[in-house]
């Protein structure tokens, strides 16, 4: 199993001593893991990302499954293999995204489509007709159906997949470890405020920015990232009572 050259690097910059030999042995134990992963995304990427091999994502598994042994807490009640999984699919996905595959013309239409899809939900409190959403963009239904259309081909994983909260907060990235966990974790969330599940859904799901956040819900960017530090700190406390 070969290291990419960043992967390297940073392995080899780690210090000479057992550190090092315990890196090794949890490379080989779980390096079935880290290729079944790294399988499972690579032949769901869609051809034009297909600049990957395979390799490159097993060699960014790796370094996911190093940083999961960092950050595994024994005593959350979820399994290291579960907590790894997680990490090593987390960074793959991570990196892959940094490479932002759209093209530049498809990339502004996207986002004011989700900002447009995003707005209108709020206003309705359902989703939106292709109708609704042309009107809004000024557009006809059928540009509405290619524009989907053509977003749809750039996802590179299903939304199952790449569901992930990023949490700043310590642990707040084990809730989403197991299925038992992701029902609760779907409870807590129906439990919070209306505002706050906005929030979330719309910086975490839609990847807007605060910024667009506020402009869609008519309030500051500030009031934003308050409703967001909020609604993770009430989310993590829900989710260990």
């Amino acid at each position: 199993m070969m290291l990419s050259n960043t992967a390297l690097k940073r392995y080899e910059s780690a210090p000479k001593n057992d550190i090092r030999s315990k890196h090794a042995e949890l490379v080989d134990a779980h390096a079935k893991l880290v290729r079944t992963v790294a399988h499972r995304i690579f032949r769901r990427l869609p051809h034009h990302i297909r600049g990957f091999e395979e390799e490159d994502l097993v060699s960014v598994g790796i370094m996911g499954l190093l940083d999961a042994h960092e950050r595994y807490n024994p005593d959350s009640g979820v399994s290291f293999d579960s907590f790894a999984e997680f990490r090593i699919k987390g960074a793959i996905l991570d990196e892959i995204r940094r490479h932002d595959f759209f093209p530049r013309r498809l990339r502004a239409k996207a986002n004011q489509l989700h900002k447009v899809v995003a707005k209108l939900e709020v206003d309705t409190k359902r989703s939106p007709t292709n109708q609704e959403i042309a009107d809004a963009m000024e557009i006809s239904v059928d540009d509405v159906v290619k524009l989907k259309s053509e977003v749809a081909q750039y996802s590179m994983v299903s939304d199952e997949e790449c569901v992930s909260l990023k949490s700043p907060h310590p642990r707040a990235d084990v809730i989403l470890m197991d299925k038992e966990l992701k029902k609760q974790l779907v409870v807590a969330l129906k439990s919070l405020p209306e505002k706050e599940q906005l929030v979330l859904d719309l910086y975490f799901n839609r990847e807007l920015k605060l910024k667009e956040i506020g402009e869609v819900l008519d309030i500051s960017e500030g009031r934003v990232s308050q409703l967001k530090t909020e609604a993770l700190k009430r989310l993590k406390d829900l989710m260990k009572s």
